[in-house]
């Protein structure tokens, strides 16, 4: 019995000295803070613009997104159908009270995207049917802000591809009303509106931003080529991310732009080598995350009339993006003043690679550090206070 006592009494010595010694060391700390030197904590820094990514439903679970370096995550679709319907509606129940919590909790806003596409086995796009009918009109946006306001959501990416010019006036009206209904609305629009279908700077003054789409210059089934050629040339034509963003300059103002960029290329069966090519078949989508790969098995060449990296192997030609590439179309991005940059899409980017530091330097970063952590050459307590609390230190 004398001994357990004696062992009990050391052990209680023991949490006393532990207890102590943690109490010292915070007070130690509290010292070094008040003498100016940095808070052991360290500051984070966040995006100094607006770097918007896409999560597709296929592109896993995105509570494994790293979200630090963007500052808008959108989680693709519900899609719109003829009867004014959304499908989709299931991936974002499923994902959106987890990944609402964690991303505010980083300062990154959560949005849920609407898309719309032209169906071309029925040549009909499913606004033609919703668009004008006012009772299927306004149960969409009740639903939408409904499906974004019940988890805290902050907005609504409108993805409206394809759209028949008469409906433009009506996509004017939809994002009004949305914007009534929920924090943010963003909108993505082509590289070119080849249709005249969207009022670009009547949506840009609706709106908190346009994510221009500057990919598919070559799509999946055309020819082979750059899938966002830099500039125009007399190789691939006039149209490019250059005048594609001067185009847009003209219509709206910079700072509600966002490029858009890909972060997938395309493998397309061709006749031959030659360049521009002749496909056989559509193109597959080759992503940067498989970059790597590729350059190991073969030869990778660089076309100066697009900035575009290409690989030739038999019976097919390859056409992608490497960072560096990505690096110099965010930089022209920036020159120009524009919200941001944004990406097609999560998850098609090397996570373990250099990627996303490289976005952050050329987007710059901004300190996000609590007022009480700033550091000053003068002491900001009293000697006798720190004194008190070394002595409650033991």
């Amino acid at each position: 019995m004398r001994t357990q006592k004696t062992s009990i009494i050391a052990s209680l010595f023991n949490h006393q000295n532990l207890l102590n010694m943690h109490l010292y060391l915070l007070c130690i700390l509290l010292f070094c803070s008040s003498l100016g030197i940095s808070s052991p904590l360290p500051d984070y820094s966040r995006p100094a613009h607006t770097v918007y990514g896409y999560h597709p439903s296929w592109g896993g679970d995105p509570m494994m997104v790293d979200l630090t370096p963007l500052t808008h995550i959108a989680i693709f679709s519900v899609e719109l159908q003829n009867d004014g319907s959304l499908e989709g509606a299931a991936h974002w129940h499923s994902v959106a009270p987890a990944l609402i919590e964690r991303a505010h909790n980083m300062d990154v806003k959560v949005h849920l995207c609407l898309s719309a596409f032209f169906d071309w086995g029925a040549l009909t796009h499913p606004t033609d049917f919703v668009f004008g009918d006012p009772e299927l009109k306004s149960n969409l946006i009740s639903e939408l802000s409904n499906l974004v306001n019940q988890y805290g959501a902050d907005g609504i990416n409108v993805d409206i591809e394809g759209m028949n010019s008469a409906q433009k006036d009506n996509l004017n009206d939809l994002v009004a009303r949305l914007k009534q209904e929920v924090d943010e609305v963003f909108i993505a629009l082509p590289a070119v509106d080849w249709s005249d279908a969207y009022d670009e700077t009547a949506l840009a003054a609706l709106s908190d931003g346009l994510f221009i789409m500057a990919y598919d210059y070559h799509w999946r089934t055309s020819n082979p080529g750059p899938v966002d050629p830099l500039y125009a040339s007399n190789m691939w034509g006039n149209y490019a991310i250059a005048s594609t963003t001067e185009t847009y300059l003209e219509l709206a103002p910079a700072e509600k732009l966002i490029l858009g960029l890909p972060l997938y290329g395309r493998d397309w069966p061709s006749v031959d080598e030659t360049i521009p090519g002749t496909a056989t078949a559509a193109g597959a989508a080759v992503t940067l995350q498989e970059v790597p790969a590729l350059e190991q098995a073969h030869a990778a060449q660089y076309d100066f009339a697009s900035s575009t990296h290409y690989i030739l192997y038999p019976g097919h030609q390859i056409w992608y993006p490497t960072i560096d590439t990505v690096r110099e179309r965010i930089e022209f991005g920036m020159n120009k003043s524009l919200q941001g940059v944004g990406f097609w899409a999560l998850s098609y980017e090397d996570s373990g690679s250099y990627f996303w530091n490289m976005v952050l330097e050329e987007v710059g970063t901004t300190d996000q550090s609590s007022p009480n952590n700033e550091s000053t050459d003068e002491p900001t307590a009293d000697p006798s206070d720190l004194s008190a609390l070394v002595a409650v230190a033991g």
